[in-house]
């Protein structure tokens, strides 16, 4: 989604589905950010959805130079815990 949102022909022609599916993951991750006990919940589900973001895109980048267990404990640990 990264790499079409990029390609300003495609971008025109796919944002409204681009969109619509980046609000309804956003909405699920609110609602199981809600249930966790963010106060907000949706804010966060923004922020979480930057950050995973940043990690597909080193992954694209690097490849299997990336981090990438190390940056899935990371995101785990931050999220898996009581509020």
């Amino acid at each position: 989604m990264i790499s079409l949102a990029l390609q300003p022909d495609t971008a025109d022609t796919l944002h409204p589905h681009i969109e619509k599916e980046n609000e309804r993951q956003v909405q699920i991750m609110a609602e199981i950010l809600q249930q966790l006990g963010y106060q907000n919940p949706e804010d966060e589900a923004y922020f979480l959805a930057s950050k995973l973001d940043g990690i597909a895109l080193g992954y694209i980048t690097m490849g299997d130079d990336y981090p990438y267990e190390q940056i899935k404990e990371k995101i785990l640990q931050e999220y898996i815990h009581e509020h």
